[in-house]
């Protein structure tokens, strides 16, 4: 009764909600038996994802609303508690379509009771079902979501912190889009497809990490993070794709994996190195000796064993940089402080390069690093310690 109930009040609802989210097909198209005429109601979310079922109904001669004993119908309806609305799919579990409550910190719960009493798994969290939710602080991810669909959380602008459990397979367009107070995010291994633009515009995320289930990194999916500084990549990334950094300006390094085979143009917004790019690929070298020889130098270095390289870059300056100068950002600042800085290039089956044409009785300073070519342009690993010789 409860199901032809709310038939009932779908059917005379139809002309009401035809500009939001149902379309009535094939009305009087094809006649039944005893004169009835089948009406479909296609849900417009469900039609866009898998695994989702199509409410329907019979309209008899005179009016009234009949439900079929169609498999396929979906359940939709309120839980007991009145803070989701739902709808059951095929498999018996429900994606939640809409979140009313009011909460700051919510634990999602990973089964809720629907209008029958009947307890179901949530295995889904739908299209917008928390957009815009501003009073949410942090978020808790049961571990029964399998899938976040696309805007899922978008625009819940006070939202600072979001916990993705470990069985997550798949992440949704924008789904976390202009979430503008989020600090972090870890995506874990689980997770083997992420939407483009899935972190647009979360102006104050910090840090991210993108475990190793993915094997790119989506169109867009950082665009506009403007406090983003540190980024860990999978093992498995393949692909940076385009707009993937853009506008992230506070985003100096980005280390990426061997597996690493194209970037896209576009994928970042600007190189900040002023031998190449910021981009650091995985493998290191380190010199070993540098000694003067005929008027030059002699750098010899240790091959890199972390990843592979086509080549090594031989960065060096005359004179010596203070003592504070020691990381790989402020081997930057070589290019300004120290005279006739230049970078040379060696094969990547070097061991040695020769610096010839110094000037007599100055000291040098000189790094190593390994670098490969990616879509047509250089990236270089970290650069070495620095070594220190004179020329005589």
């Amino acid at each position: 009764m409860r199901k032809t109930a709310r038939l009932l009040l779908v059917g005379v609802g139809v002309a009401l909600v035809l500009a939001t989210t149902l379309v009535v097909a094939d009305i009087g198209a094809s006649k039944g038996t005893g004169g009835e005429s089948r009406i479909g109601l296609i849900d417009t979310a469900s039609a866009a994802t898998p695994g989702t079922a199509d409410a329907s109904a019979t309209v008899s001669a005179s009016g009234s609303v009949q439900a079929t004993n169609n498999a396929h119908a979906a359940e939709r309806g309120t839980s007991a508690d009145n803070r989701y609305q739902y709808r059951v799919l095929d498999d018996g579990t429900v994606v939640l379509t809409r979140y009313e409550g009011s909460d700051k910190h919510l634990r999602i719960p990973s089964r809720i009771k629907d209008e029958d009493g009947k307890d179901r798994s949530v295995s889904r969290i739908g299209f917008m079902a928390f957009s815009g939710s501003h009073s949410l602080l942090s978020v808790k991810i049961p571990r029964s979501v399998k899938t976040i669909d696309a805007y899922a959380f978008e625009g819940c602008r006070s939202l600072k912190k979001i916990v993705i459990p470990t069985t997550l397979i798949s992440v949704g367009q924008e789904a976390f889009a202009r979430c503008s107070s989020l600090k972090s995010v870890v995506i874990p291994a689980s997770v083997t497809s992420l939407g483009g633009y899935a972190f647009a515009g979360c102006r104050a995320l910090r840090s991210a990490k993108l475990g190793r289930g993915l094997d790119e990194v989506p169109e867009g999916v950082f665009d506009g993070c403007t406090s983003l500084k540190r980024v860990s990549l999978g093992s498995h990334i393949k692909d940076i794709r385009g707009d993937a950094f853009h506008g992230c300006a506070n985003l100096w390094r980005l280390k990426v994996p061997n597996a690493l085979q194209a970037i896209s143009d576009g994928a970042f917004g600007r190189p900040h190195d002023p031998t190449g790019t910021y981009v650091v690929i995985t493998p290191r070298a380190a010199i070993t000796k540098l000694q003067p020889r005929n008027g030059g130098l002699v750098a010899r270095w240790k091959k890199s064993v972390s990843g592979d390289s086509e080549g090594y870059q031989v960065l060096l300056g005359q004179g010596r940089l203070p003592d504070t100068i020691k990381t790989i950002s402020d081997v930057f600042k070589v290019i300004s402080i120290l005279a006739s800085s230049r970078v040379v290039r060696s094969g990547g089956s070097d061991t040695a390069k020769t610096i010839p044409l110094l000037r007599h009785r100055k000291s040098y300073t000189v790094w190593v690093r390994p670098y490969r070519t990616i879509s047509g342009r250089i990236y270089g690993g970290d650069w070495s310690h620095p070594k220190v010789a004179k020329v005589r």
